[in-house]
């Protein structure tokens, strides 16, 4: 079977990876809302992650006056010290495969019609995508006015 995505009329989204099919059906109102902002702490997190990986990356500009200098200095070994604890890239992108893996799964656990026994090793790599994710949030907000089957 081939991987696909069908986001249809009535709200659900039907994906089908490996040997079987999952339909999500659309979430209430408050359902909708708890997944969203799941989806948003997580952004949050993961853009905290960013800004600390970029501040590491920034240089101290030696022709910036002495205290800004100094302060950028500081910013800099802060992040250091922070990026020590999450160590490499390696785990930046574990992270990003726990907390939005972990997202995915509980909207299958919540969504899904059928219960079924579902892994994060189990999900395609294109559902971390945030386009996927993006879409399938799109899709339930404008439910009955979006597009499908």
């Amino acid at each position: 079977m081939d991987d696909q995505i069908d986001f249809r009329k009535n709200g659900h989204i039907v994906a089908s990876f490996g040997d079987a099919t999952y339909d999500l059906r659309r979430p209430s109102a408050g359902e909708l809302l708890d997944v969203r902002t799941k989806l948003i702490d997580l952004s949050e997190q993961r853009k905290e992650l960013a800004e600390l990986n970029e501040a590491v990356a920034e240089e101290v500009d030696p022709s910036l006056p002495e205290e800004e200098r100094e302060e950028a200095a500081t910013r800099r070994r802060a992040a250091f010290k922070e990026l020590r604890k999450a160590d490499t890239q390696r785990e930046v992108l574990q992270w990003d495969y726990d907390a939005y893996g972990g997202w995915l799964l509980d909207v299958f656990e919540l969504l899904g019609t059928e219960p079924r026994e579902l892994t994060r090793d189990g999900l395609p790599a294109w559902m971390f995508e945030g386009e996927v994710i993006a879409r399938m949030i799109a899709h339930w907000r404008a439910v009955p006015l979006a597009r499908g089957n």
